[in-house]
């Protein structure tokens, strides 16, 4: 992972001086750390805004940026009126600003206005941050969420969470939830000689390398994270399946010779219970079989995804 140590250490002067000149450096409210290997993630810090002065609130996150192999911050600037002036009917207007920084340059991704209820009773706003394999998203608002913006799927939370105001402000509320990827599993090759030397003896029809040929798939739903090739090697009582290449998706994750996934067998002949990893490292189990069809495609088949990808097999030369 590379260094990020400088992006926790960003000025937030450029914002909080418009709101508060007198503010030396920000209050850190909240300070968080993400596992390494995020699966899944729910943040939820709701502050008390300031009765009579505006109230400045930034909550900045560290970002794995999938296509470039590096850690970005994502920074969410708030401004939030005093609630002495909300309105249960006309509301009240706070803005925001979304920037991206990677280290050399700052991206603002979004900024707008909108609307909220802060002084019912009790008072707050809430900032959240929700990352799972169908997206990352973060909305904010007062009594309910007001406003949101969706980023992009692959910007993955990584190393910390942190919250910070040019003043002490009250946390009324700070949840984070999180559940991890499946452990990274190298098979018991060296080098790709050493398995590709395995395969040409091999007399077993469940083994050998496997490349892409197609797939049935709600394209506007799932995707997938390459047009891998593959292997598959007899291990104990099963198969795993071996990344061979194609990793397009989180590819600095999918090096060659990592264990993609197992076939387990089954009563049927040539069928199999399928456990797989997917490109953001979720294990995807339920349901999931194999078929390996006349010694010459490999059908791998998710339901609940309702999806199937099929692989041909590969001549070991």
């Amino acid at each position: 992972m590379k260094t990020y140590s400088r992006l926790l250490l960003l000025a937030s002067a450029a914002f909080f001086a418009a709101g508060d000149a007198s503010a030396a450096s920000p209050v850190v409210l909240q300070r968080d750390t993400i596992p390494d290997a995020l699966r899944e993630l729910s943040y939820h810090l709701r502050i008390a805004p300031e009765l009579s002065r505006e109230t400045l609130l930034t909550v900045r996150w560290g970002c794995r940026l999938a296509e470039s192999d590096s850690i970005g911050e994502l920074r969410l600037d708030m401004r939030i009126p005093a609630t002495v002036q909300d309105d249960a009917v006309l509301k009240s207007k706070c803005s925001y600003s979304l920037t991206l920084n990677t280290g050399d340059r700052d991206s603002l991704i979004s900024s707008d206005s909108f609307k909220t209820n802060l002084a019912l009773s009790p008072a707050g706003f809430s900032v959240v941050l929700n990352h799972s394999r169908g997206g990352t998203a973060v909305e904010f608002g007062g009594e309910k969420a007001s406003a949101e913006v969706e980023l992009n799927p692959q910007w993955t939370p990584a190393v910390y969470i942190l919250a910070e105001s040019p003043r002490q402000l009250n946390v009324s509320r700070k949840t984070m939830r999180v559940s991890e990827r499946e452990p990274v599993r190298m098979c018991r090759f060296a080098d790709m000689g050493e398995l590709e030397t395995y395969l040409k003896a091999s007399v077993d029809p469940h083994e050998g390398f496997w490349t892409y040929l197609d797939r049935d798939m709600n394209h506007a739903t799932i995707s997938l994270g390459g047009n891998y090739m593959l292997a598959t090697v007899k291990e104990g009582d099963a198969y795993d399946i071996i990344m061979i290449q194609g990793a397009k998706a989180y590819s600095c994750d999918w090096p060659a010779l990592r264990v993609k996934g197992r076939l387990r067998p089954t009563v049927f002949m040539h069928h199999f219970d399928l456990d797989w990893t997917d490109a953001s490292g979720s294990a995807v189990n339920a349901e999931s079989s194999a078929t390996i069809i006349d010694g010459t495609i490999l059908a791998l088949t998710f339901p609940l995804l309702k999806t199937a990808v099929r692989f041909s097999k590969y001549p070991v030369r």
